[in-house]
């Protein structure tokens, strides 16, 4: 039998996150994969629409086609008309490739429609603090209850990691392996190495956000460290925004006098994989994470990762990583001086980090989820 899926493409926004990646990535995968059942991509914004319209070819797509329902995800339009734009489309099968989901009961014909939620990870459940001016958590009580109810509305939640896997059947005590099902992210085939000897000797990079879980001062106060020891030439380069909510990563750079620390702001994928390539390693010190792509795209550019052991973190790595505890600035410090001061680590890590690269398949995830389909 033939079904149709509905996937929530609501999630691509046009600077591109996380969520965008693997909802893109998917969806271009199940176009490669499966030329039988019939897909509907869901837009809000006419702009985005257009634009991964034209990068996946939809057009010349014989089972996909995309419709825009004119309304957001955390609108009350998605609680109350979503279920009806499934019903009216037959979709058999609905994918939210994000926590939220209408959370009221599916009624009728609604209630024949199967939910797949892919939940990434549940940090603001485990981690109060975790970004303390976020919606989500000065309105905790909200989420809290809104994350319950899609919980008992999926049918299935898919996560990225077994780590997370286990957080969330534990926290919604869930039993374990009947109704979250974890399958790794990947990285685009776009990431890609240049010559050794064609690296900086003396960049080291930080790739995300700077909520205060992400614990950007570790990896400043260990570059302090660094160059305290005579290293005056080492630089880090913080891929992405600061943030004026949580400015403490800004304070301590200033308090240590360091004039070595950039923020780049948002760039684009060229840059980014120019940065990835180009750095002695990538410095990853969050406290917790459900996946940690950049770990993959940095191994795939052919750099180094010294990373925390927070959240998924060591399972990602596996052996192809220096692995330190959460909140160790003198630990990376000295990870950092081994690197610099060694060729042959530089060397053996990435070769090692090429090796796990190719473990992660944006491939093998999606056939994984065509059988949950």
């Amino acid at each position: 039998m033939k079904m149709v899926v509905a996937i929530d493409t609501r999630w691509i926004f046009k600077e591109l996150s996380g969520i965008g990646v693997y909802t893109k990535e998917i969806i271009k995968n199940i176009i490669a994969l499966d030329k039988d059942n019939s897909y509907i991509l869901i837009f809000d914004k006419l702009e985005v629409q257009a634009q991964i319209e034209k990068e996946l070819d939809i057009e010349n797509v014989e089972n996909f086609k995309s419709i825009n329902v004119g309304f957001g995800v955390f609108s009350i339009g998605n609680q109350l008309k979503f279920n009806n734009v499934l019903v009216k489309n037959n979709v058999d099968v609905y994918h939210s490739t994000n926590y939220m989901v209408p959370v009221l009961p599916r009624l009728g014909k609604a209630s024949k429609i199967k939910y797949v939620v892919t939940i990434h990870d549940i940090i603001p459940m485990l981690f109060r603090e975790h970004a303390p001016k976020s919606k989500k958590s000065r309105l905790f009580p909200v989420f809290k209850a809104i994350m319950k109810r899609v919980v008992n509305q999926a049918d299935i939640i898919l996560t990225v990691s077994n780590a997370s896997k286990n957080d969330i059947e534990t926290y919604f005590k869930i039993k374990p392996d009947t109704k979250v099902h974890a399958f790794h992210n990947a990285c685009s085939d776009k990431f890609q190495p240049i010559p050794f000897d064609d690296k900086k000797d003396m960049q080291f990079l930080y790739v995300g956000r700077a909520d205060p879980y992400k614990d950007i001062e570790t990896i400043i106060k260990a570059v302090s460290i660094v160059a305290e020891k005579g290293y005056k030439n080492i630089q880090l380069v913080l891929a992405g925004s600061p943030d004026e909510r949580y400015n403490a990563p800004q304070v301590l750079t200033e308090e240590l006098g360091l004039i070595s620390v950039r923020w780049t702001g948002y760039i684009s994928d060229e840059e980014l994989i120019k940065l990835y390539q180009e750095s002695t390693a990538l410095l990853h010190p969050s406290l917790y994470e459900g996946f940690g792509l950049q770990i993959i795209e940095a191994m795939q550019s052919g750099t180094p990762v010294i990373s925390s052991v927070g959240g998924s973190l060591k399972e990602i790595c596996g052996d192809a990583a220096i692995v330190l505890p959460v909140k160790s600035p003198e630990l990376f410090a000295e990870s950092i001086e081994k690197l610099l001061n060694s060729k042959e680590l530089q060397k053996e890590l990435i070769q090692k980090g090429f090796k796990r690269a190719k473990e992660f398949s944006w491939e093998k995830t999606t056939r994984n989820i065509l059988s949950i389909y």
